[in-house]
């Protein structure tokens, strides 16, 4: 199982657009014509072999509009995690009682969506199957040309929830693996990358608070955070809602 991408919901998406293209790194993306099914406008950004996307709401009716109410602003949206077997996958959040809310199969790519209901609430959760793994559908022709200069892959999400054992669970369930219990929450190993649920009693609501992306020139990437007047403390900068943390590679 692979975290291989993260889609993060904005109301201004030339904005945070901006943002990221300055921050990561970035000159070019790719905008996904399929999301237009979902009433959504987007952009990815290759960064490493992994990718963040932006989506924005056209539809007022649509799950990211609703996603903006409910949380008041900008966020994390939906986790994506790639797998070798998506009839696997789909077998095993079926016996969990996940509710499959999307599906596609298409040339070299297969992915479905699960119900955040079903699965903590948190975030969106989807699985995806590529082929040949390194392929990635969703990243545009090219992507590899693409990748971000100031960072690499996502390596960690990090979500903070009034109640982490249930949460960590329940994702330990869907993505067929253990959580591992830390000083304050609760830590899920994925390939290549980390998800940490932390326990905040004074949360209004579960959500993702923060990634953290493999460090390639990071004080070109904090100056030009500071620049376009982001918040930056240390090695991190707030954009589109979140805080995104530049650090060394996973070993």
């Amino acid at each position: 199982m692979k975290l291989r991408q993260i889609a993060l919901v904005s109301s201004d998406l030339e904005r945070s657009r901006e943002d990221l293209f300055a921050v990561l790194g970035v000159e070019s993306d790719f905008a996904d014509p399929l999301v237009s099914q979902f009433g959504l406008a987007n952009s990815v950004m290759a960064v490493g072999d992994t990718f963040i996307e932006v989506v924005t709401p056209v539809d007022e009716q649509s799950s990211a509009a609703r996603f903006l109410e409910r949380n008041s602003g900008d966020g994390v949206y939906m986790l994506i995690v790639q797998t070798d077997s998506i009839e696997d996958a789909r077998a095993r959040v079926q016996s969990l009682g996940v509710r499959t809310i999307w599906e596609l199969s298409i040339d070299k790519a297969q992915a479905f969506h699960m119900h955040p209901k079903d699965t903590g609430g948190c975030v969106m959760l989807s699985y995806d199957q590529m082929e040949p793994a390194e392929h990635w559908a969703w990243g545009g022709p090219d992507w590899e040309q693409r990748r971000a200069q100031h960072v690499g892959n996502i390596c960690a999400v990090e979500a903070q929830s009034s109640n982490a054992r249930a949460l960590a669970t329940r994702w330990a369930d869907v993505f067929a693996t253990l959580p591992r219990e830390t000083d304050n929450g609760f830590r899920i190993q994925l390939q290549g990358a980390d998800i940490q649920i932390f326990q905040n009693d004074d949360v209004a609501s579960d959500h993702v608070s923060a990634i953290e992306l493999e460090v390639r020139d990071g004080s070109r990437a904090l100056a030009l955070a500071q620049k376009r007047g982001l918040p930056v403390r240390g090695n991190c900068v707030q954009i589109c809602g979140i805080e995104v943390r530049m650090v060394a590679g996973m070993s």
